[in-house]
């Protein structure tokens, strides 16, 4: 079978997968693509599209130690979200646990400590510092 057959046939198990509601299974059919940069692509795709706000510990454990996925791609996916959903701490404790320290300050500096200094509230953005 060709490289090309072989991937178009991978993605679209994947997809199948998907659509069934198996997105974790989806993900490690996608590890198999030969390209490293077509799974990194694929399977932050996945990821981005089904990962909560919430965590969902049965998924990410199979995620992270059975397939072996990173962590900073799923807390990236839930930043992502969290920014969609207006919710800026969790964007920044998300951004935090995926080493985008850069990003994390942006979002603190300028949505997280504006409102805790204007609303004399605090502890959230200690919590986030700490």
């Amino acid at each position: 079978m060709s490289e090309i057959a072989s991937a178009q046939l991978t993605i679209s198990l994947s997809a199948q997968l998907e659509s069934c509601g198996l997105w974790p299974w989806a993900v490690f059919v996608c590890l198999h693509l030969k390209s490293p940069s077509f799974v990194r692509r694929a399977v932050k795709d996945i990821i981005g599209r089904h990962i909560g706000l919430e965590s969902d510990e049965l998924a990410e454990r199979f995620l992270l130690t059975q397939l072996g996925v990173p962590k900073e791609w799923i807390e990236e996916a839930r930043a992502t979200k969290a920014l969609n959903s207006f919710i800026p701490k969790l964007q920044a404790v998300s951004l935090i646990a995926a080493g985008n320290y850069d990003l994390a300050h942006e979002v603190i500096c300028d949505q997280l400590a504006p409102e805790a200094i204007l609303s004399e509230t605090y502890e959230e953005l200690e919590e986030v510092l700490a």
